[in-house]
């Protein structure tokens, strides 16, 4: 459980991280150019940097596709005389980075019916080299929810820091 845990924080940090130099350079761009980046434009500038490795690719496309959104909805607001908008900020306090919810598409998770369980992917920096079992985060469940419930065709896994704990979302 500790190990399960202490994975996931190291994802969820991760993604806060990447959110945050994502943050910077959309700003940069934006101060430089005059416009705001959107997804691709983003992703095409960090899909090199360190901490793009630090999560599975499609996971560290999602963290840059919020912030995107986020700069589309804040420039939306904007545009409809809303003053006080202000745009996304960063996701750190003082030193502390909080835990950011880690999408993992098709290709980031392997999910086993049989055995209720969820493989998540680590980036290529938090992995330990290999194929074995630090290269992923092995989670188990428990549906929450009536007794006939199942979970199968799952396209998309979240987890997501709430309450003081990790909780897996399946879409």
């Amino acid at each position: 459980q500790s190990a399960v845990r202490d994975d996931l924080d190291s994802l969820g940090f991760a993604a806060s991280k990447l959110w945050n130099v994502a943050r910077w350079t959309a700003g940069r761009i934006w101060n430089e150019t005059g416009h705001i980046p959107g997804h691709s434009e983003l992703s095409a500038y960090l899909k090199s940097h360190e901490r793009y490795a630090d999560l599975h690719s499609q996971s560290s496309q999602r963290v840059i596709q919020e912030l995107a959104e986020a700069f589309n909805s804040w420039y939306g607001h904007r545009g409809d005389g809303n003053q006080k908008a202000n745009p996304p900020g960063y996701r750190k306090h003082g030193d502390q980075h909080p835990r950011s919810t880690v999408t993992f598409k098709q290709k980031g998770f392997k999910h086993d019916t049989q055995y209720g369980r969820v493989r998540l992917s680590k980036g290529a920096n938090l992995k330990d080299g290999g194929r074995y079992a630090h290269d992923y985060v092995l989670c188990e469940y428990e549906v929450i929810g009536p007794p006939e419930t199942t979970v199968e065709n799952v396209q998309q896994v979240r987890a997501v820091y709430e309450h003081g704990e990790w909780r897996l979302h399946f879409v």
